[in-house]
């Protein structure tokens, strides 16, 4: 096995602007220079191209066009899922009773008291506000009140539950949140 020397990968990612095509990744991702993460994604995408330098199956001075496809797709891999992590963790705090977005009026309607002898999902199902959220919301938007709020799950446990897309499940998250959000201005 030959040794690899991380240098001569550096010295090819500097020649011949060939750091263009982590910066391609990058707006074809979408994320742009005011982006918080944006520098950690070129520092990505640099250790990445060096990554995959290493791994090219050829000869990459020969067959470099080849090689930038390869390192292309890596990096485009790589930050996607970086994405996806960023985006879920987002997704998993806008719930989370530790966002201070969410206002006060919500944390105490949906906190449940564990030291109560009463069953917490009869605690809720008794709470005028979930009762008045759960009656306005469609079928769809129950199933995630329930699962999220109820059985804790993330947005791809419910997905796969009733075999729908993340995305769906999003878009009945946006909508509880929103009917939530007119239950507690109806009574104000």
């Amino acid at each position: 096995m030959q040794h690899f020397d991380p240098k001569i990968a550096f010295d090819f990612l500097a020649i011949d602007d060939h750091e263009r095509v982590i910066f391609g990744v990058i707006k074809r991702l979408g994320v742009n220079k005011q982006h918080h993460y944006y520098d950690d994604f070129v520092q990505e995408g640099r250790l990445i191209f060096i990554s995959a330098y290493e791994k090219f199956p050829g000869n990459v001075t020969v067959e470099e066009e080849k090689f930038m496809v390869f390192a292309y797709q890596r990096i485009y891999w790589h930050l996607l899922d970086l994405l996806r992590r960023q985006s879920q963790q987002i997704s998993h705090h806008e719930f989370s009773l530790d966002n201070e977005l969410i206002p006060t009026e919500i944390k105490e309607a949906i906190t449940l008291d564990p030291t109560s002898k009463v069953n917490q999902i009869d605690q809720l199902v008794n709470d005028d506000f979930f009762i008045r959220l759960f009656t306005s919301c469609s079928t769809n938007e129950r199933r995630f009140l329930l699962d999220a709020v109820l059985k804790q799950k993330t947005n791809i446990e419910i997905a796969r539950h009733y075999q729908v897309s993340k995305q769906a499940v999003s878009k009945w998250k946006r909508q509880v949140q929103r009917k939530a959000q007119e239950v507690i201005e109806d009574q104000t």
